[in-house]
């Protein structure tokens, strides 16, 4: 188990190291509730808990096995979608609505320049961010929880910009505006706000200028929002 974490401020908080069954990396995780938690990762690997965490149980994706699934999504013990990335096609949604049971190829990339990266979601409306193609991003919207997919205008995007496939949280719904973070040539936050058309660019001043640099993820706070980033491959140097 690892060492509690406490906070001055607040009640303790305790980390249990749990054993997912697998030995590949996994990126995605999303937990529905208290029991409900799914995981996804390399190897068209999804994983879902129905107790917490106790067990991890392995589920199968047709078709998926070399796929790598940055994101995930879980609605409830039974729905769940999931994103893999990669050029061209490999780069896919699934939905399942059976517990992984079976799953629904419902959204794939078919431009040969096109990267998928992250997802996100407000109950049943959700987005997913690809990597910028003809000077802007790929934008795709769904109303029904992932099921049909529609392309949107994304943000424009600079020469040699685009966003990180880390772990599904380089878009984000922020107080009323949709929110995309990007790294390489900038690190800038791009916000669609409700009932707007054009998108704003917000410069962070995170290190920029190379491909492993940049904002990496960004997240919703009880007031206002925070993003994280910088360069990965300068792990010990401040700010980063």
């Amino acid at each position: 188990a690892l060492p509690a974490a406490a906070s001055a401020a607040g009640p303790q908080a305790r980390l249990q190291l749990q054993d997912s069954g697998v030995d590949v990396r996994l990126r995605g995780i999303s937990a529905v509730d208290a029991r409900v938690a799914w995981a996804s990762g390399q190897k068209g690997t999804v994983l879902r808990t129905l107790d917490g965490g106790r067990q991890w149980q392995p589920l199968q994706v047709d078709g998926a096995e070399a796929l790598d699934f940055r994101d995930v999504e879980g609605f409830s013990a039974d729905v769940a979608v999931v994103l893999s990335i990669g050029p061209g096609e490999a780069s896919r949604v699934y939905r399942t609505d059976d517990g992984g049971q079976s799953w629904a190829l419902v959204l794939q990339n078919n431009d040969p320049r096109g990267f998928f990266d992250c997802m996100a979601f407000e109950g049943q409306r959700g987005w997913m961010l690809g990597d910028p193609v003809d000077g802007r991003y790929q934008v795709f919207a769904t109303i029904d929880g992932g099921r049909n997919w529609s392309a949107v205008e994304g943000p424009p995007a600079a020469s040699d910009e685009a966003a990180f496939a880390a772990s599904g949280t380089c878009i984000a719904r922020l107080q009323g505006a949709l929110a995309v973070a990007s790294g390489g040539a900038m690190a800038r936050i791009h916000l669609l706000r409700d009932g707007q058309q054009a998108w704003q660019a917000v410069d962070t001043g995170m290190a920029r200028r190379k491909p492993e640099a940049g904002v990496f993820s960004v997240a919703p706070m009880a007031r206002g929002w925070f993003a994280v980033g910088g360069d990965y491959r300068g792990e010990s140097t401040p700010g980063n």
